[in-house]
């Protein structure tokens, strides 16, 4: 006898930090790397709608730089579903990257991203950038991403990307690959 497949666990949510709803056992902006952190791998993370002012980071080293970012997906599988007025908004005091993936596998839809901003133009901190990717895949699908200081969408390493239906409006660079990156881009603006 063969033992049956577990049933997928239940997305995990994310609020506001005054939200009311009952299934939200992660508040505020802080506690959304923590919801990443809880999300199982293969599992879904819903972010409700409001706005999430980026509140601490998390630092990556990627080849000669680091990355300050406010949300970090390492070494999973993750779908992360915003609803309809969820945004990620950087914080002027703290620059940061928006949110970096390394050794992951992330599906993004109907996320906004806006206002990320660095330090400094010319240093090792690639602070300033919208989603970055390293050595990942990552398919992001009606995501909006507005006053970006620098890229946009980064890939670096052996990342793929898929982008669809993605707009990008008032930032310094919309897409960037490097090394053996690739991506598709469809309906984007």
């Amino acid at each position: 006898a063969g033992s049956a497949a577990s049933p997928p666990s239940a997305p995990v949510a994310a609020c506001p930090k005054h939200a009311v709803e009952p299934d939200c056992r992660f508040r505020g902006a802080a506690a959304l790397q923590a919801a990443i952190d809880a999300t199982p791998d293969g599992g879904t993370l819903v972010i409700r709608s409001g706005e999430y002012v980026a509140e601490g980071t998390r630092s990556t080293a990627f080849q000669d730089a680091t990355l300050p970012s406010f949300l970090t997906i390492s070494g999973r599988v993750i779908t992360i579903r915003a609803d309809e007025g969820a945004v990620l908004v950087g914080n002027p005091k703290a620059p940061s990257t928006a949110m970096t993936l390394v050794n992951a596998d992330a599906a993004i839809s109907g996320l906004e991203i806006r206002g990320f901003t660095y330090a400094s133009d010319e240093d090792a901190l690639y602070d300033g950038h919208g989603i970055f990717a390293i050595d990942s895949r990552m398919t992001i699908d009606r995501v909006r991403l507005t006053r970006i200081s620098k890229m946009a969408v980064s890939a670096r390493g052996d990342s793929q990307l898929i982008a669809r239906h993605v707009t990008i409006s008032d930032s310094h660079v919309g897409f960037w690959l490097r090394e053996s990156s690739y991506a598709r881009i469809s309906h984007a603006t």
